[in-house]
């Protein structure tokens, strides 16, 4: 499933991005706000940011190197997972 970043993206995402995050932390590529121990964290979803930044897709059947602009995979905390999932099941 693959959805547009710009749709998907919260409007205040540059206010959290990055703030509050330390070394095991990372902002959510949707939300922007703080994911604690991300690398760890069992509830964290993964989604990969390709077309230069504009895409993302759960499609872990696309083998690497094979998405033009590919970016690599981005934490996802659950709520915006869902909501990924919801926004990438009404394009269908």
């Amino acid at each position: 499933m693959t959805v547009e970043l710009e749709k998907i993206r919260a409007k205040d995402y540059d206010e959290y991005e990055y703030k509050n995050c330390g070394s095991k932390d990372s902002p959510c590529v949707i939300c922007g706000k703080t994911i604690k121990n991300y690398m760890t964290a069992r509830r964290v979803k993964w989604l990969r940011m390709y077309g230069g930044g504009n895409y993302l897709t759960d499609d872990e059947k696309t083998l690497d190197g094979q998405l033009d602009g590919d970016m690599g995979w981005f934490p996802v905390g659950t709520t915006c997972y869902k909501k990924f999932i919801e926004m990438g099941n009404e394009q269908k």
